[in-house]
């Protein structure tokens, strides 16, 4: 009997070489069998194919439990063994992958003095950006705009993740309902975002915070650097459901007499006062009596990108754009908060190097003067507020 290696579970084998050693072995039986001569489509070949395909599915199957068995092959492997890794946290580590949330935030909206008065129903009101985000009024209750009058309104993204997480500024226009007079205004930049929304969470951050719970065990809650990390990242809003945003943590020179200087950051960048403060009320629970736990938002370090991305013909189009970005914002998004242990570094080749792969072979060239190399110090993120600064071509 031979003994499949670690290897080899983690390897699964194609179709195509199923195939292969099934006719291989089928040659060298006594008496051989005439492998060479069948052709596509005889009843043979087709046998061999069939049980290779169902072969393939049973080999990739096996490979993702392979991989959500270890924690070190889970934060590296694809998107397939994510499944498995949520059901590996839950069982050993009693936690929940953290699922995306939706960007929520206030806008004003104003009528002309010869239109109106307007009303808004529940969840009426459906705005949208030039991109195709969308977002949907949540007010409980009618929303009056009077003539020649405002109101804010409370809105939601359609969609959850941080794609919400967008300036609205000469930029968002109504989509329903359609009234005579009325107009949408929202606070510069992002502003008018009162809750940051986050993507849901990451194999490599489930296995983080899979391994930090082991430091809470001694604690019963913080103490430790491992113990913090594991509470800041899955700290709850008051509410007891809602995720704080939390998505990366760093660590500043703590100054003595039991102070924790911590820093803390979102999917996009800084998150809103109110999750700021939802951490700290989490982590008052949680600390040890002896802590004073300092939390801030980390410092932003501009990252926007300014240079020319030229695309071959027939390749300049507003979905491969949106690719650009979007390609750029995972990268920076990804990065660590500088901390007391090591600065982060936001390194320009693989600014270049996530453009690339965001199209294939539709580039003619990249040329970007920002961001550059840059380390960032400690207490510090990068953050992207704008793409205005690149030029398609």
């Amino acid at each position: 009997m031979t003994i499949t290696s670690v290897t080899e579970v983690l390897t699964a084998k194609t179709e195509d070489e199923l195939v292969d050693e099934q006719l291989v072995a089928m040659a060298a039986a006594d008496p051989p069998l005439p492998v060479t001569a069948w052709q596509a489509g005889d009843v043979a070949l087709t046998l061999v194919e069939t049980d290779a395909a169902a072969l393939a599915d049973l080999h990739q199957v096996v490979r993702l439990l392979g991989l959500a068995a270890f924690l070190g092959t889970a934060a590296d492997a694809d998107a397939g063994v994510g499944d498995w890794l949520t059901l590996r946290a839950k069982s050993t580590f009693d936690l929940d992958r953290i699922e995306a949330t939706f960007t929520r935030g206030t806008v004003t909206l104003a009528c002309t003095a010869a239109a109106g008065p307007h009303t808004i129903t529940p969840g009426q009101l459906v705005l949208t950006l030039p991109s195709g985000t969308r977002y949907r009024s949540t007010n409980a209750s009618n929303v009056v705009v009077s003539s020649g009058g405002t109101n804010t309104i409370s809105i939601q993204a359609e969609v959850a993740g941080t794609g919400g997480n967008q300036t609205l500024v000469g930029l968002v226009t109504i989509v329903s309902p359609a009234l005579a007079g009325l107009s949408v205004t929202a606070a510069a930049g992002v502003t008018w975002i009162t809750a940051t929304a986050r993507n849901r969470e990451e194999n490599a951050a489930l296995v983080t915070r899979c391994r930090a719970r082991w430091a809470t065990l001694a604690t019963a809650g913080c103490g430790t650097r491992d113990a913090y990390t594991f509470n800041l990242l899955g700290a709850i809003m008051p509410d007891g459901t809602t995720s704080c945003g939390v998505t990366r943590v760093g660590f500043l020179a703590p100054p003595g007499d039991g102070m924790v200087p911590v820093v803390i950051a979102g999917s996009s960048g800084l998150l809103t006062d109110g999750q700021r403060d939802g951490v700290r009320t989490y982590i008052d629970t949680r600390k040890p009596i002896t802590d004073t736990p300092g939390i801030n938002h980390a410092t932003p370090v501009s990252a926007n990108p300014v240079g020319t991305v030229t695309f071959k013909s027939g390749f300049n189009t507003s979905t491969n754009r949106t690719a650009v970005e979007a390609a750029i914002a995972a990268y920076v998004d990804a990065l660590p908060i500088g901390d007391d242990i090591a600065s982060a570094f936001l390194d320009q080749a693989a600014v270049f190097a996530a453009i690339y792969a965001s199209v294939p072979g539709g580039f003619a060239d990249v040329d970007l003067s920002a961001p550059a190399d840059t380390a960032i110090a400690a207490g510090a993120v990068a953050r992207i507020t704008s793409y205005a600064g690149i030029t398609y071509a």
